[in-house]
């Protein structure tokens, strides 16, 4: 599907406003790092996240272990 296609057919899926891509730069451009903040408090929640961290573990691990950020489970390829 081409571009253009895809673009109408997110509309319609998502019941967007027929200008929503017209409006869309102007809308993001608007946003203040409050709006950001708020929506962010919301929608991260550090108790639900995981981290996946890749490289070499001789280098990475012992600062890892220094955040204290949870429990570490090594997977090898």
């Amino acid at each position: 599907m081409n571009s253009v296609g895809a673009s109408i057919s997110n509309i319609v899926q998502f019941g967007l406003p027929d200008d929503y891509y017209e409006t869309y730069a102007g809308k993001v451009r608007a946003l203040k790092l409050s709006d950001i903040a708020d929506v962010a408090h919301k929608v991260i929640l550090p108790d639900n996240m995981v981290w996946v961290v890749v490289g070499d573990r001789s280098k990475i691990e012992t600062a890892i272990r220094e955040l204290g950020i949870g429990e570490i489970k090594l997977l090898d390829e």
